[in-house]
Protein backbone atom coordinates (compact mmCIF):
# COMPACT_ATOMS: atom_id res chain seq x y z
CA UNK A 1 0.00 0.00 0.00
CA UNK A 2 1.60 3.45 -0.78
CA UNK A 3 -0.44 6.57 0.46
CA UNK A 4 0.52 10.35 -0.78
CA UNK A 5 0.23 13.10 2.10
CA UNK A 6 0.50 16.37 1.03
CA UNK A 7 -0.32 20.16 1.44
CA UNK A 8 1.15 23.36 0.06
CA UNK A 9 1.86 26.32 2.80
CA UNK A 10 4.46 27.42 5.46
CA UNK A 11 6.13 24.82 8.12
CA UNK A 12 3.30 24.77 10.02
CA UNK A 13 1.71 23.29 7.52
CA UNK A 14 3.98 20.78 6.42
CA UNK A 15 4.80 19.72 10.21
CA UNK A 16 0.59 18.62 10.11
CA UNK A 17 1.28 16.06 7.89
CA UNK A 18 3.53 13.94 10.73
CA UNK A 19 0.38 14.01 12.40
CA UNK A 20 -1.09 11.71 9.66
CA UNK A 21 2.02 9.88 9.04
CA UNK A 22 2.46 8.52 12.75
CA UNK A 23 -1.26 7.16 13.10
CA UNK A 24 -1.30 5.88 9.57
CA UNK A 25 1.57 3.37 10.21
CA UNK A 26 0.25 2.09 13.30
CA UNK A 27 -2.05 0.81 11.28
CA UNK A 28 -0.86 -0.51 8.45
CA UNK A 29 3.20 -0.93 9.45
CA UNK A 30 4.22 -2.04 6.05
CA UNK A 31 2.77 1.28 3.90
CA UNK A 32 4.98 3.20 2.01
CA UNK A 33 3.71 6.95 2.79
CA UNK A 34 5.37 9.54 0.80
CA UNK A 35 5.19 13.54 1.32
CA UNK A 36 4.52 16.54 -0.84
CA UNK A 37 4.56 20.27 0.24
CA UNK A 38 6.42 23.25 -0.53
CA UNK A 39 10.09 23.47 -1.43
CA UNK A 40 11.34 25.56 1.09
CA UNK A 41 8.82 24.20 4.25
CA UNK A 42 8.79 20.42 3.16
CA UNK A 43 11.89 19.41 4.27
CA UNK A 44 10.50 19.94 7.78
CA UNK A 45 9.53 15.79 7.68
CA UNK A 46 13.00 15.11 7.25
CA UNK A 47 14.29 12.40 9.66
CA UNK A 48 10.61 10.84 9.98
CA UNK A 49 10.87 7.55 10.08
CA UNK A 50 7.55 7.17 9.36
CA UNK A 51 7.45 9.33 5.56
CA UNK A 52 9.58 7.31 3.04
CA UNK A 53 9.91 10.04 0.56
CA UNK A 54 9.48 13.59 0.05
CA UNK A 55 8.14 14.97 -3.06
CA UNK A 56 7.02 18.87 -4.04
CA UNK A 57 4.23 20.67 -4.98
CA UNK A 58 3.76 24.01 -6.59
CA UNK A 59 0.18 24.75 -7.01
CA UNK A 60 -3.18 24.30 -5.37
CA UNK A 61 -4.35 21.88 -8.10
CA UNK A 62 -1.33 20.04 -8.74
CA UNK A 63 -2.46 16.70 -6.89
CA UNK A 64 -2.01 13.27 -8.94
CA UNK A 65 -5.25 11.97 -8.46
CA UNK A 66 -4.92 10.09 -11.84
CA UNK A 67 -2.05 8.26 -10.59
CA UNK A 68 -2.13 4.50 -10.44
CA UNK A 69 1.07 5.39 -8.18
CA UNK A 70 -0.82 5.39 -5.05
CA UNK A 71 -4.16 3.65 -3.08
CA UNK A 72 -5.12 6.90 -1.88
CA UNK A 73 -4.34 10.24 -1.57
CA UNK A 74 -5.19 12.49 1.70
CA UNK A 75 -4.75 16.55 0.76
CA UNK A 76 -4.99 18.24 3.78
CA UNK A 77 -4.95 21.78 2.80
CA UNK A 78 -8.58 23.45 3.12
CA UNK A 79 -10.60 21.13 4.19
CA UNK A 80 -9.10 17.34 3.96
CA UNK A 81 -9.89 15.03 1.03
CA UNK A 82 -9.12 11.78 0.80
CA UNK A 83 -8.93 10.17 -2.86
CA UNK A 84 -9.31 6.61 -3.37
CA UNK A 85 -7.36 5.33 -6.13
CA UNK A 86 -7.51 2.13 -5.60
CA UNK A 87 -9.13 -0.83 -3.55
CA UNK A 88 -10.95 1.36 -1.20
CA UNK A 89 -9.19 0.77 2.82
CA UNK A 90 -10.11 2.03 6.12
CA UNK A 91 -8.46 4.30 8.73
CA UNK A 92 -9.95 4.33 11.92
CA UNK A 93 -13.48 4.77 10.67
CA UNK A 94 -14.58 2.88 7.57
CA UNK A 95 -14.43 3.68 4.04
CA UNK A 96 -17.88 4.95 3.68
CA UNK A 97 -17.96 7.03 6.91
CA UNK A 98 -14.90 8.90 5.69
CA UNK A 99 -16.38 9.42 2.42
CA UNK A 100 -19.99 10.57 4.66
CA UNK A 101 -18.16 13.35 6.38
CA UNK A 102 -16.22 14.58 3.49
CA UNK A 103 -19.87 14.40 1.48
CA UNK A 104 -21.23 16.92 4.38
CA UNK A 105 -18.78 19.69 4.25
CA UNK A 106 -18.09 19.60 0.66
CA UNK A 107 -19.89 22.29 -0.37
CA UNK A 108 -18.35 24.69 2.35
CA UNK A 109 -14.59 23.49 2.68
CA UNK A 110 -13.69 22.09 -0.37
CA UNK A 111 -15.05 22.73 -3.84
CA UNK A 112 -15.05 26.37 -4.02
CA UNK A 113 -11.96 26.23 -6.49
CA UNK A 114 -11.67 30.29 -8.22
CA UNK A 115 -8.59 31.04 -6.59
CA UNK A 116 -9.46 34.23 -5.44
CA UNK A 117 -12.45 33.25 -3.52
CA UNK A 118 -11.02 29.30 -2.33
CA UNK A 119 -9.71 31.00 0.36
CA UNK A 120 -11.91 33.46 1.78
CA UNK A 121 -14.96 31.03 1.78
CA UNK A 122 -13.42 28.12 3.28
CA UNK A 123 -12.41 30.68 6.24
CA UNK A 124 -15.80 31.80 6.58
CA UNK A 125 -17.41 28.50 6.27
CA UNK A 126 -15.54 27.28 8.73
CA UNK A 127 -15.95 30.04 11.21
CA UNK A 128 -20.30 29.37 10.44
CA UNK A 129 -19.43 25.50 10.92
CA UNK A 130 -17.40 25.92 14.28
CA UNK A 131 -20.41 29.15 15.39
CA UNK A 132 -23.08 26.10 15.24
CA UNK A 133 -21.08 23.31 17.15
CA UNK A 134 -21.22 21.11 14.08
CA UNK A 135 -17.40 19.76 15.26
CA UNK A 136 -18.26 19.81 18.67
CA UNK A 137 -18.24 21.86 22.10
CA UNK A 138 -16.31 24.68 21.16
CA UNK A 139 -13.88 24.55 24.06
CA UNK A 140 -11.99 21.61 22.71
CA UNK A 141 -12.55 22.02 18.47
CA UNK A 142 -9.67 23.78 16.60
CA UNK A 143 -8.03 22.96 13.38
CA UNK A 144 -6.32 19.90 14.64
CA UNK A 145 -9.32 18.22 16.11
CA UNK A 146 -11.22 19.14 12.14
CA UNK A 147 -8.77 17.66 10.51
CA UNK A 148 -8.86 14.27 12.24
CA UNK A 149 -12.19 14.07 12.20
CA UNK A 150 -12.53 14.92 8.69
CA UNK A 151 -9.60 12.08 7.16
CA UNK A 152 -11.07 9.72 9.51
CA UNK A 153 -7.74 9.15 11.20
CA UNK A 154 -7.77 9.77 15.01
CA UNK A 155 -4.74 11.66 15.90
CA UNK A 156 -3.76 14.92 17.93
CA UNK A 157 -0.96 17.43 18.13
CA UNK A 158 0.66 15.19 20.48
CA UNK A 159 1.64 13.07 17.72
CA UNK A 160 3.20 16.05 15.76
CA UNK A 161 7.38 15.53 15.37
CA UNK A 162 10.70 17.21 14.05
CA UNK A 163 13.65 15.94 14.26
CA UNK A 164 16.32 17.67 16.46
CA UNK A 165 19.87 18.79 15.80
CA UNK A 166 22.03 19.04 18.40
CA UNK A 167 24.32 22.12 18.61
CA UNK A 168 26.52 24.33 20.81
CA UNK A 169 24.09 26.40 23.04
CA UNK A 170 24.72 30.08 24.39
CA UNK A 171 23.19 29.75 27.89
CA UNK A 172 22.63 26.37 29.40
CA UNK A 173 19.80 24.33 28.82
CA UNK A 174 16.43 25.55 30.24
CA UNK A 175 18.42 29.16 31.48
CA UNK A 176 16.71 31.11 28.21
CA UNK A 177 13.45 32.43 26.79
CA UNK A 178 12.74 31.43 22.72
CA UNK A 179 11.48 34.51 20.95
CA UNK A 180 10.49 34.64 17.37
CA UNK A 181 12.22 37.30 16.14
CA UNK A 182 8.23 38.83 14.42
CA UNK A 183 10.16 40.20 11.38
CA UNK A 184 8.14 41.59 8.56
CA UNK A 185 9.76 39.51 5.48
CA UNK A 186 6.56 38.52 4.88
CA UNK A 187 3.85 41.29 6.12
CA UNK A 188 2.84 42.90 9.24
CA UNK A 189 -0.51 41.13 10.10
CA UNK A 190 1.13 38.44 12.38
CA UNK A 191 3.73 41.15 14.12
CA UNK A 192 4.11 41.86 17.95
CA UNK A 193 4.43 46.22 17.78
CA UNK A 194 8.43 45.77 18.02
CA UNK A 195 8.20 48.92 20.75
CA UNK A 196 5.76 46.33 22.42
CA UNK A 197 8.37 43.29 21.90
CA UNK A 198 10.82 45.57 23.05
CA UNK A 199 9.27 46.93 26.35
CA UNK A 200 8.06 42.65 27.13
CA UNK A 201 11.93 41.97 26.83
CA UNK A 202 13.15 45.31 28.75
CA UNK A 203 11.19 44.01 31.76
CA UNK A 204 13.27 41.08 32.26
CA UNK A 205 17.01 42.15 32.41
CA UNK A 206 17.60 39.18 34.70
CA UNK A 207 16.51 36.56 32.37
CA UNK A 208 18.18 35.38 28.89
CA UNK A 209 16.70 35.82 25.51
CA UNK A 210 17.66 33.59 22.17
CA UNK A 211 15.84 35.42 19.13
CA UNK A 212 15.05 33.17 16.68
CA UNK A 213 14.06 32.93 12.91
CA UNK A 214 15.13 33.74 9.32
CA UNK A 215 15.48 37.16 8.96
CA UNK A 216 16.76 39.77 11.31
CA UNK A 217 14.64 41.68 13.23
CA UNK A 218 16.85 45.04 13.29
CA UNK A 219 14.32 46.39 15.93
CA UNK A 220 14.82 44.05 18.61
CA UNK A 221 17.16 46.40 20.84
CA UNK A 222 20.02 44.76 21.39
CA UNK A 223 21.66 43.72 25.06
CA UNK A 224 23.60 41.32 27.34
CA UNK A 225 20.97 39.09 27.65
CA UNK A 226 19.56 38.44 24.11
CA UNK A 227 21.38 36.36 21.89
CA UNK A 228 20.19 36.79 18.02
CA UNK A 229 20.46 33.33 15.76
CA UNK A 230 18.10 34.83 13.25
CA UNK A 231 19.28 32.92 10.14
CA UNK A 232 21.94 31.45 11.33
CA UNK A 233 20.60 27.79 12.28
CA UNK A 234 18.62 25.13 9.71
CA UNK A 235 14.73 24.03 10.85
CA UNK A 236 16.41 20.98 13.19
CA UNK A 237 18.53 22.97 14.94
CA UNK A 238 15.81 25.85 15.51
CA UNK A 239 13.86 22.81 16.87
CA UNK A 240 16.77 22.39 19.16
CA UNK A 241 16.83 25.47 20.77
CA UNK A 242 13.21 25.47 21.54
CA UNK A 243 13.05 22.40 22.77
CA UNK A 244 16.09 23.52 25.99
CA UNK A 245 14.13 26.65 26.31
CA UNK A 246 11.96 27.78 29.26
CA UNK A 247 9.02 28.33 26.76
CA UNK A 248 8.60 29.84 23.60
CA UNK A 249 7.14 33.47 22.74
CA UNK A 250 5.71 34.13 19.45
CA UNK A 251 3.42 35.52 16.87
CA UNK A 252 1.40 32.54 15.50
CA UNK A 253 3.11 30.68 13.36
CA UNK A 254 5.66 28.05 12.35
CA UNK A 255 7.66 28.21 15.57
CA UNK A 256 4.72 27.45 17.61
CA UNK A 257 4.13 24.21 15.73
CA UNK A 258 7.98 23.27 15.98
CA UNK A 259 7.60 24.08 19.74
CA UNK A 260 4.15 21.76 20.09
CA UNK A 261 6.16 18.84 18.32
CA UNK A 262 9.46 19.19 21.34
CA UNK A 263 6.71 19.68 23.83
CA UNK A 264 7.45 23.11 24.50
CA UNK A 265 4.65 25.72 26.26
CA UNK A 266 4.38 28.53 24.28
CA UNK A 267 3.17 32.12 24.91
CA UNK A 268 1.38 32.70 21.34
CA UNK A 269 0.31 36.52 20.22
CA UNK A 270 -2.57 36.41 17.78
CA UNK A 271 -3.82 39.02 15.81
CA UNK A 272 -4.98 37.87 11.98
CA UNK A 273 -5.68 34.55 12.44
CA UNK A 274 -8.01 33.01 14.68
CA UNK A 275 -7.52 32.06 18.07
CA UNK A 276 -9.80 29.23 18.37
CA UNK A 277 -8.73 27.81 15.18
CA UNK A 278 -5.00 27.66 15.63
CA UNK A 279 -5.07 27.30 19.00
CA UNK A 280 -3.13 24.92 21.42
CA UNK A 281 -5.23 24.79 24.15
CA UNK A 282 -1.90 23.72 26.87
CA UNK A 283 -0.59 27.37 25.63
CA UNK A 284 -1.25 30.84 26.72
CA UNK A 285 -3.39 32.09 23.28
CA UNK A 286 -3.35 36.20 23.85
CA UNK A 287 -4.77 38.79 21.39
CA UNK A 288 -6.10 42.33 21.65
CA UNK A 289 -9.30 43.49 22.76
CA UNK A 290 -9.93 45.12 19.48
CA UNK A 291 -13.78 44.23 18.68
CA UNK A 292 -14.78 45.77 15.34
CA UNK A 293 -12.90 42.97 13.59
CA UNK A 294 -12.77 39.28 14.09
CA UNK A 295 -10.25 38.35 12.30
CA UNK A 296 -9.15 39.30 8.35
CA UNK A 297 -7.58 35.56 7.92
CA UNK A 298 -7.80 35.03 4.36
CA UNK A 299 -10.55 38.08 4.10
CA UNK A 300 -8.52 40.35 1.46
CA UNK A 301 -5.94 39.86 -0.93
CA UNK A 302 -2.69 40.66 1.06
CA UNK A 303 -4.10 39.59 4.82
CA UNK A 304 -0.98 38.65 5.95
CA UNK A 305 1.32 41.64 4.45
CA UNK A 306 -0.71 44.40 6.68
CA UNK A 307 -3.53 45.42 8.49
CA UNK A 308 -6.79 46.39 6.13
CA UNK A 309 -8.32 48.99 8.98
CA UNK A 310 -4.87 50.76 9.73
CA UNK A 311 -3.80 51.10 6.15
CA UNK A 312 -1.15 49.54 3.95
CA UNK A 313 2.25 48.14 5.76
CA UNK A 314 0.60 49.02 9.04
CA UNK A 315 0.27 46.56 12.65
CA UNK A 316 -2.99 44.87 13.10
CA UNK A 317 -5.01 46.63 15.47
CA UNK A 318 -5.85 43.47 17.30
CA UNK A 319 -1.86 42.73 18.21
CA UNK A 320 -1.63 46.70 18.90
CA UNK A 321 -3.90 46.87 21.17
CA UNK A 322 -2.44 43.95 23.39
CA UNK A 323 -1.14 45.62 26.10
CA UNK A 324 2.59 44.44 26.85
CA UNK A 325 1.83 44.37 30.58
CA UNK A 326 -0.79 41.62 29.85
CA UNK A 327 1.90 39.76 28.11
CA UNK A 328 4.70 40.38 30.72
CA UNK A 329 2.51 39.06 33.38
CA UNK A 330 2.01 35.86 31.54
CA UNK A 331 5.69 35.31 31.48
CA UNK A 332 6.14 36.19 35.28
CA UNK A 333 3.24 33.51 35.92
CA UNK A 334 5.17 30.71 33.89
CA UNK A 335 8.84 31.75 35.64
CA UNK A 336 7.24 31.47 38.75
CA UNK A 337 5.43 28.13 37.71
CA UNK A 338 8.32 26.72 35.90
CA UNK A 339 8.73 25.61 32.22
CA UNK A 340 6.50 22.97 32.07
Amino acid sequence: MRILLTTLGGYGDSLMLSMYAKRIKELYPDSILDVAGRKDTIHILKHNKNIDGILFRYSFNEIPVLSNKYDAIIDSRYGVKTFYLKEPFNFDLSYDEILARQKETELDLWVCDIIQYRAKLWVQNLQMLYDTNYFGDKETVNWYHIISYLSGINFTPNDLYIHQEGMTLPFEKGNYIAVSNMNDNRGYSKIYPPVHLNKVISAFPNENFIILGSHKNHLIAGKENIVNLENKLNIFQTAYVIANSKFLLSEEGGLVHIAKAVKKKSIVLFGSTQKWLFGYKDNINLTGDYNDCLYCHNQHPYWNMFCKLNGSRLYCKKLVSLNPEIVIQEIEKLLKGGSN
